[in-house]
């Protein structure tokens, strides 16, 4: 489950930059703040404007392909380690 939670910024925050969790662009934070939150509770980072704009279901389609490629990524350096092993070994 993914929840974004809206909160007014700090009067320092407004004009400071932050990198958005789901598109990794950099935006301003402006005077909300759009804070994505996973089932636990759990914050995993903020959401820009254009991304919230999208809704939520492309949020979790773009978190979930990432998170593939990542797992994907993972499994050929385990596999790459293993086959340097045994020709080293």
């Amino acid at each position: 489950m993914l929840r974004i939670v809206r909160q007014i910024a700090l009067e320092d925050e407004k004009k400071k930059p932050a990198d958005c969790v789901i598109c990794d662009r950099q935006f301003e934070l402006g005077n909300i703040r759009n804070r994505a939150l996973v089932s636990n509770n759990r914050e995993i980072g903020l959401v820009c404007d254009s991304c919230l704009k999208r809704g939520t279901d492309k949020m979790k389609k773009v978190l979930l392909d990432r998170s593939h490629a990542l797992t994907v990524k993972a499994e050929l350096k385990r596999s790459l380690a293993a086959e340097y092993f045994v020709i080293a070994g």
